[in-house]
């Protein structure tokens, strides 16, 4: 993913232009969606949208983040619940994005816990509310 996005970087700054709707086009400045006003656009939304086209995938949060989840493991020795998570790494399944967690319940850290993005909160209010409506 590191050597993707060098890649990626490098053909914006070798031709800036690349990111420009109307490159290579008979289309003006003024017809482009990023103009600002006829001479100047933005150019982080241009090249944010050209890196977006091409595969790159912003996961929700940062590594390191503390977050909320329903935790119902089966095989996990603790009650079904919400609990402070520490996003670990990201991985792609066939599914999508899902966060490798570990959350401590006591003394005991438990890692290596997959969840998909969706089913991971800010607060442990908001991850309250899911567990409660996926209890009705």
């Amino acid at each position: 993913m590191r050597d993707r996005l060098i890649e990626l970087f490098k053909k914006i700054e070798k031709e800036p232009a690349i990111t420009c709707p109307a490159y290579k086009t008979d289309k003006t400045c003024k017809d482009c969606k990023y103009s600002i006003n006829d001479s100047l656009c933005n150019h982080i939304e241009r090249q944010v949208d050209y890196l977006l086209a091409n595969g790159v995938v912003a996961p929700p949060y940062s590594i390191g983040s503390k977050v909320y989840s329903v935790i119902n493991s089966m095989t996990l020795p603790i009650p079904i619940g919400v609990y402070e998570c520490e996003i670990q790494r990201y991985v792609l399944t066939q599914h999508g994005i899902s966060a490798i967690v570990k959350f401590k319940k006591g003394s005991v850290t438990y890692g290596d816990i997959p969840k998909d993005v969706s089913e991971l909160h800010l607060t442990r209010e908001e991850a309250g509310r899911a567990f409660k409506g996926a209890k009705e």
